[in-house]
């Protein structure tokens, strides 16, 4: 039992289900520093105020918006490619992270501590759901080919020859 966890009264999930959780947030972070620690290496081609400074302190939603507003202005098709990977993958990520975050502790019909999701949808209806290890897996694949992606399009100096 760890520091302040005598006498809880709120039940917790196993300690592999909590390690999930803290995986794909750990991971969704490191995604967003793919992106924006890419960005100080890009300046010169891209718009004004596009840097890691200006975009650090945001939210990841709010990243992949910056991101995508800046498209407009970027002219180097690579760049453009990596940028709008970059909003495109975040602002996936963002939502599902969403759900984790303002999911609410419940008891599964099988006796497990698990998160569940509520949200409203666009049409005014309530969509429920568990944030289980269906949902963390589905989430752990979109973070894994996401970082592919933006692996795939990272623009890398050219390496000079050593005479």
């Amino acid at each position: 039992m760890g520091p302040g966890e005598a006498g809880r009264a709120v039940a917790l999930p196993d300690d592999e289900y909590l390690l999930r959780l803290g995986k794909v947030a750990y991971s969704v972070g490191s995604v967003e520093w793919t992106v924006l620690g890419d960005l100080a290496g890009l300046a010169g081609r891209l718009p004004e105020g596009l840097t890691v400074q200006r975009l650090a302190g945001l939210t990841t939603g709010n990243i992949a918006k910056a991101l995508r507003t800046a498209l407009s202005g970027i002219t180097d098709s690579t760049v453009h490619a990596f940028v709008e990977a970059g909003a495109d993958i975040l602002g996936d990520l963002s939502s599902r992270r969403a759900h984790v975050l303002h999911a609410r502790p419940a008891t599964t019909p099988d006796g497990k501590q698990r998160l569940y999701r509520y949200r409203l949808l666009p049409d005014g209806r309530t969509e429920a759901f568990w944030i289980d290890d269906e949902f963390l897996d589905d989430f752990m694949a979109a973070i894994t080919c996401g970082e592919r992606h933006l692996e795939a399009l990272r623009l890398r100096p050219e390496r000079g020859s050593v005479g």
